[in-house]
This record gives C-alpha cells, sequence and structure tokens, in this order.
C-alpha cells in the first residue's frame, strides 16, 4: 500500500511531498518531492489513487461554517450576526477537537487560508469535476504538528532547528516505527521542514489508512462534510502504523 503526504504551502517553493510505501511490514520511503507544482502535485496523486493508496494533505480543506454565512448575510442584508469570534476564525475541527493538542491557524483570519484556496483548487483538480470528497476515503486533511503531539513527540521548535527534526527521526525509531531511507533522503528530511512534514503527513495518512485515527463524532459528521476535518492519528498508533 501507498501514502502520500503532502505539505502545502501557497507557493511551490515551500511545497514538498513524500511517497511511502507500506509493504510486509516494511516501512519504505519510495520518492521525496521538493518544490511541487499542482501538476506534479496531481499527477502523483492520481498515481497514488490509481493504485488503491491514500493521500494525506497538510491543508484546511474548508472555512467555518459561521464564517461563511457571516458574510453572505453582511453581503446580502447588510447585517454581521452576533457571532463569537472563536466561531468565525475556526472551524469545528480546529475548536473542538485539537485545540488543546497543537493550536492551527485559522483559516478565515490568516494567512493559510492563500494554502487553503490552492488546495481547493488541486482538490477540484484531483476529483476532475466530481464533487470533492472532503474525509476520505481516498483523500484525508492531517496536521503534523497536531499526529506529533498525540504520539508524544518533542516536536516545539522543529520547523526552526535542523537538530530537533533528526533528533525526532530518532524518536521514531524509538517508539517503533522502523523505515528503510537511503543518506540523501535522511539528510534532505533533516534539512527541510516541508519535506519533514510531508513524510509525517505520509504517516499520518497511514493511521488513517488502517482506522488507526480518531473517529469523527456522530453530531459532527455533517459538519466536517462540509467544513473538513482534520484525521488525528490515536496516541498508540505509532507503533502499528507497518
Amino acid at each position: 500500500m501507498l501514502t502520500l503526504g503532502i505539505d502545502l504551502a501557497s507557493q511551490n517553493e515551500n511545497t514538498a511531498a513524500c511517497l511511502v510505501e507500506w509493504s510486509g511490514g516494511e516501512v519504505i520511503l519510495r520518492e521525496l518531492l521538493d518544490r511541487g507544482s499542482d501538476d506534479e502535485l496531481v499527477a502523483r496523486m492520481r498515481a497514488v489513487r490509481d493504485a488503491g493508496g491514500c493521500i494525506g494533505i497538510d491543508a484546511p480543506f474548508g472555512w467555518p461554517e459561521a464564517y461563511l454565512a457571516a458574510m453572505t448575510s453582511w453581503r446580502e442584508e447588510g447585517r454581521f450576526p452576533a457571532t463569537d469570534s472563536k466561531e468565525l476564525a475556526f472551524r469545528l475541527t480546529d475548536r473542538k477537537e485539537y485545540l488543546a493538542k497543537k493550536q492551527p491557524l485559522s483559516v478565515s483570519s490568516d494567512r493559510i487560508a492563500y494554502v487553503a484556496w490552492r488546495c481547493a483548487r488541486l482538490l477540484t483538480r484531483f476529483f476532475e469535476g466530481a464533487p470533492t470528497s472532503r474525509l476520505g476515503p481516498t483523500v484525508v486533511e492531517v496536521y503534523p504538528g497536531a499526529s506529533m503531539a498525540s504520539w508524544g513527540l518533542g516536536a516545539q521548535g522543529y520547523k526552526q532547528s535542523e537538530p530537533t527534526r533528526k533528533k525526532l527521526l530518532l524518536e521514531l525509531n524509538a517508539k517503533g516505527l522502523r523505515w528503510r531511507s537511503d543518506e540523501a533522503q535522511q539528510s534532505a528530511l533533516t534539512r527541510s521542514e516541508h519535506l519533514f512534514d510531508a513524510f509525517i503527513a505520509s504517516l499520518s495518512t497511514r493511521a488513517f489508512q488502517i482506522k488507526r485515527c480518531d473517529p469523527i463524532p456522530a453530531a459532527h459528521q455533517a459538519v466536517a462534510e462540509r467544513e473538513g476535518w482534520i484525521m488525528l492519528p490515536g496516541a498508540s498508533s505509532l507503533a502499528k502504523l507497518a
């Protein structure tokens, strides 16, 4: 089985992807893509889909329902509802499930909105005219920072620190994940925060693939289908990925 993790940015320069093969208990890092364009990403996404694999993207798959309703009311009626600012800024998945583990950025009031626009265009191309499915089974939303927090990894400051990324790779091994990669790949994961996040995104996608992510509460299902939902690996899932 294959998983493709994508660390999506608004520009190609900071976009990366990581393809991992899971076979017979082995974890094989097959490809790292740096500075990925939309054409390159869609081609790899379709190849993974056609092989029966799963794709995880580190980007919001939607916007808060309350925010969209407020914008519509303001545009159509000139009235802005008395909605709590947190409901305008954060989706249900951000507010209810993940803030205690790792604070997501606000897709409606932060620069991550640029990434969400690109993600929406990418998913539209990938689904080739069919409605976008935000909750799998082929493509899911992941959040590497929250995944590492769930796994109990000491990831604070990892985006700014090569030594921290190197330490985290060793921690993954110590917690039971063994993977095959060459020296150049190991160096690339340590050197680039974007390739590192793409690798963690691929591991998070595997957790979803084998049903080791926290389930979406039934009461939140309908909203999740419209806003998107971060698939968070269970705390004990890391050693079970292979």
